[in-house]
């Protein structure tokens, strides 16, 4: 913190013909005030019989670090999380403020920052015992979240366009082959698409809703009409296939006609090889969609109200 001045730093030699009585200096320390400045120091000499003499030096005070304060942490990372910035050193400091761009980060003055914001940041320190000095910069840089809508043509969905890759979910659940950009459909249900940026940041994008009237134009093979007796119900509900093939309880999947499913609040006895009884009972009043998924492209369709 300070640096004490003697006449012998300064002198090249001194002498008189008779006896020097002193020798005095003009300025006896330096501060951390002093750093960056060049100083006239004066060395006053007086000799025995009172004669004096002057000569004058200039002084430049410089800083000298052995190891400057550094800044480690997380150099990027995706918009909405947070990173954390340490200040590393062999020697004892203290914190007097912390800077992003140039700006006072208000009422931060720990040794580690919490920091949510792209910027290039650094610390104004002093150290135990010396002088205020400043950490090394370290930039930062936030990466936005991947956005857009997800496009509907039909039963074809299209993510946006981008350096990003894709996965897409249908009512929650990874499609695990469905990773590209384009995603054609053959059932109804909620869709939706997560991205991943070159730089690792992801985001869902918000999901659509694939009735049967998106889909009906583009099966293989238009889908059947399902007999549902009566209709409409309050409780329970007779399902029939109109043709001769064996029906799988498992295949039988309810809707909305917001295309949410709603299968797992039905009960489903099977009656015969091609009939089913539907327990509505637990639906709220509305329209539903039933929809069977057979073998050979073949699908069944039929709608029914529940009424309360």
């Amino acid at each position: 913190g300070s640096v004490d001045l003697k006449p012998e730093d300064f002198l090249t030699s001194a002498s008189d013909n008779c006896t020097l009585a002193e020798v005095r200096i003009s300025q006896t320390t330096v501060t951390c005030e002093d750093l960056g400045k060049e100083i006239n120091i004066a060395i006053r000499a007086v000799d025995a019989a009172g004669n004096v003499s002057e000569s004058t030096a200039k002084l430049t005070v410089r800083r000298i670090e052995n190891q400057r304060v550094t800044i480690s942490g997380a150099a990027q990372f995706c918009q909405g999380e947070k990173g954390t910035l340490t200040l590393n050193s062999t020697a004892s400091f203290e914190v007097i403020r912390w800077r992003k761009n140039g700006v006072e980060v208000i009422g931060q003055t720990g040794k580690t920052l919490e920091i949510t914001e792209s910027g290039m940041y650094h610390a104004v320190i002093r150290y135990v015992g010396g002088c205020l000095s400043e950490s090394t910069d370290f930039e930062v840089k936030v990466n936005p979240l991947p956005s857009g809508e997800i496009q509907v043509d039909g039963n074809i969905l299209r993510a946006p366009e981008g350096n990003f890759t894709y996965q897409w979910f249908r009512n929650g659940e990874k499609l695990a082959a469905a990773t590209a950009r384009i995603l054609t459909v053959d059932s109804m249900g909620e869709y939706s698409v997560e991205l991943t940026s070159a730089a690792g940041c992801k985001a869902i994008l918000k999901s659509v809703t694939l009735t049967v009237s998106g889909l009906g134009s583009n099966w293989v093979k238009k889908p059947l009409e399902l007999r549902l007796f009566p209709n409409p119900t309050s409780s329970k509900i007779q399902l029939q296939l109109p043709v001769d093939e064996v029906l799988v309880i498992s295949d039988i999947e309810i809707y909305s006609m917001e295309g949410k499913k709603v299968t797992p609040l039905i009960s489903i006895v099977k009656v015969s090889e091609d009939q089913a009884e539907l327990n509505v009972s637990f639906l709220p009043s509305g329209t539903y969609l039933v929809w069977i998924m057979g073998d050979s492209q073949n699908s069944y369709l039929g709608k029914f109200v529940v009424v309360k």
